[in-house]
């Protein structure tokens, strides 16, 4: 009995670990760093910038619209899985913002973009190496992964890009925000 429940109580900390690295990359370097990053995380701080919505109120909504949608395609286990990430993540997030009571590492473009990237690259990486997802805009590429057999990886790359050159108008330097998604899409 203990061998069929320690593989699931070690992917369970292993996507609670990975999303809580997500939630640091973010509250400690994307955002001082005014960065913007693709899938919901980015869209959240468009949203924010915008109209002043919570990041971690968008993100969780839009989570869960996106949970429904890999439970239709992918099936109950990926949705077990991905249940956790689609809470765990937006409570990390607004945990370690409350936390760290606006306690900032660096705002130093170029390092917000290395740490934030390598944060979050790390994070999807762990999470999806469980058969899980970080929620939201991860679960699009890996349906159309299921559907049409699309590398995952490349569609997350493209999505990022999208969204990252929509959003980029609101943003000085184009650099920043081109390194940020090609670091954590590349490190996944």
């Amino acid at each position: 009995m203990f061998k069929k429940i320690f593989p699931l109580l070690r992917d369970i900390a292993i996507v609670i670990g990975g999303n809580i690295i997500y939630a640091c990359g973010v509250a400690f370097f994307i955002l001082p760093g005014g960065l913007i990053t693709g899938g919901t995380t980015g869209i959240a701080l468009f949203i924010q910038h915008l109209f002043g919505v919570p990041i971690s109120t968008f993100v969780l909504c839009f989570n869960a619209v996106m949970f429904f949608l890999g439970l239709l395609v992918l099936g109950r286990k990926f949705a077990a899985t991905t249940i956790l990430s689609t809470f765990v993540y937006p409570i990390a997030l607004e945990m370690i913002q409350r936390l760290s009571n606006g306690f900032v590492i660096t705002t130093d473009p170029v390092l917000c973009t290395v740490f934030g990237g390598l944060c979050i690259g790390a994070a999807i990486g762990i999470v999806i190496r469980t058969g899980a997802s970080t929620g939201g805009m991860d679960i699009p590429p890996l349906v159309l992964n299921k559907l049409f057999r699309l590398p995952v990886s490349v569609t997350m790359y493209l999505r990022d890009f999208n969204f990252t050159g929509i959003f980029m108008y609101r943003r000085r330097s184009t650099i920043r925000n081109f390194t940020n998604f090609d670091l954590y899409d590349c490190s996944g």
